[in-house]
């Protein structure tokens, strides 16, 4: 008689649920698991964040507890990891992952200490600097890496052979466009962003400044927490530059469904991205996008550099958004056929848990 596989107990592992991208990511996951083949807890350091109750609500069981530690002083770094290497102990998972976006190496040190696989997910193109020497003693503690574009695998990881390459995935079943429903008014354009200096708003500022001489109806809504230093600063560029009336500012969301659906561009001017899941549900959602030559949208849209810009050309941006309101019916459809169509064979959330599958059986 064939002896039934075990099931893999997996931890993952995230600061907290504040920011739902990297939440929605990790239960996008979690959650599809078979759970004929696995076990799944999460731990956190706290209950706050816009996303901690749909978490709770699925129904993984959720462990809080402040699992990083600053490693200087040294010898108190080295106690806290072996206090939470014991922690770990007594959870018992047979791999760790870590969704943790910092270059923090206490965690995977603790984790390497408990004699658990360690597994982390490199969420962002950062790794030069003062943190160079941690993300490079992160990566060496892990048992396997996750990379979501291939800038990161040349620029990061060009000889490892424990990356493997997992695109963020989409659940397409939600995100789709709307049966039936009528083109937007050409007067919508919208980014989703948790806003900070890098997303790059002012970019986009500029860009719809030149496009109001031409579509003075034209509004911009910004969907993000903006209840920040960097939020303030926006609103300030908005009131200086006289665009009061022609932007909104909505804030943090927990589902910007709603907003991309009554869309008519979506456009992401960020100088970094590794892999931009608002761009993901905007195509899938059949809104032509527009996004800055980083890693994560050359990844989604690289065959297609003409609603690719430079990361500091306003004009640019604002004749490429320009080229999207202009189109006929007949091209626009073509369009948000494209896109759909790269979500659907490359980005779909079932890809991305398969990949995370095959990882995981590999390490066990």
């Amino acid at each position: 008689m064939e002896k039934k596989r075990k099931r893999l107990r997996i931890l993952y592992t995230i600061p907290n649920f504040d920011t739902a991208g990297s939440g929605k990511a990790l239960l996008n996951i979690a959650t599809r698991l078979s759970v004929d083949q696995f076990e799944v807890e999460v731990l956190c350091q706290h209950t706050r964040g816009i996303f901690f109750e749909t978490v709770r609500a699925s129904g993984v069981p959720v462990h809080v507890a402040d699992y990083t530690h600053p490693m200087r002083p040294l010898v108190a770094g080295l106690r806290h990891c072996w206090q939470l290497s014991r922690t770990l102990k007594r959870l018992a998972p047979d791999i760790i992952h870590s969704f943790h976006y910092a270059p923090d190496y206490s965690e995977p040190l603790a984790a390497r200490l408990a004699g658990i696989p360690w597994v982390y997910t490199k969420k962002n193109m950062n790794w030069g600097g003062a943190s160079a020497n941690a993300w490079r003693l992160r990566s060496w503690l892990a048992r396997a890496i996750v990379a979501q574009n291939r800038q990161m695998l040349s620029d990061f990881f060009p000889h490892s052979k424990k990356v493997h390459l997992i695109p963020r995935g989409l659940d397409v079943e939600k995100y789709k466009p709307q049966e039936g429903s009528h083109p937007p008014p050409i007067s919508n354009l919208i980014t989703v962003a948790n806003l900070a200096p890098v997303k790059n708003i002012e970019l986009l500022l500029e860009a719809l400044e030149m496009l109001l001489r031409v579509h003075p109806g034209l509004r911009l809504v910004v969907v993000g927490d903006d209840a920040n230093e960097y939020g303030t600063r926006l609103r300030g560029v908005v009131h200086d530059r006289k665009l009061d009336q022609a932007v909104t500012f909505v804030g943090k969301q927990a589902d910007p469904l709603p907003f991309l659906q009554n869309a008519a561009v979506f456009v992401l001017p960020s100088r970094k991205e590794s892999s931009p899941v608002a761009l993901l549900e905007a195509m899938a959602c059949g809104v032509p996008v527009v996004a800055t030559r980083t890693a994560g949208a050359l990844e989604m849209m690289g065959d297609w550099p003409e609603q690719l810009i430079p990361l500091d050309d306003p004009g640019a941006m604002a004749s490429c958004i320009q080229r999207l309101l202009d189109l006929s019916e007949k091209n626009r459809k073509s369009i948000i056929a494209r896109q759909r169509q790269r979500i659907e064979e490359r980005h779909a959330i079932e890809l991305e848990v398969h990949r995370h599958v095959k990882m995981y059986r590999t390490l066990c």
